[in-house]
C-alpha cells in the first residue's frame, strides 16, 4: 500500500470514530432530557431515542446499549 492510499485509509477511519463519537454524545443527551422531562413528570414514559447516521451516510455498527 503506499503512501497515500494509507493516508486514506486512516483519515477513513478517523471520521468514522468522530461519527460514532458524535453519534454517541447526541444519543447521551436525548436520553438525559427525556430522563429529565420523565422525572419532572411531563412525560409518562421514555422514548425510544434512534441513533442517526451521520449526513455522510458511514455504515457504522450500532453501540450496545448499557444498562443504566
Amino acid at each position: 500500500m503506499n503512501v497515500d492510499a494509507e493516508h486514506t485509509e486512516r483519515l477513513h477511519k478517523q471520521n468514522i470514530e468522530r461519527a460514532r463519537v458524535r453519534n454517541n454524545n447526541l444519543y447521551e443527551q436525548q436520553l438525559a432530557y427525556s430522563r429529565q422531562l420523565t422525572d419532572q413528570g411531563l412525560v409518562r414514559t421514555i422514548p425510544v431515542l434512534q441513533q442517526t447516521e451521520s449526513s455522510l451516510d458511514l455504515e457504522l455498527e450500532p453501540e450496545p446499549l448499557l444498562a443504566h
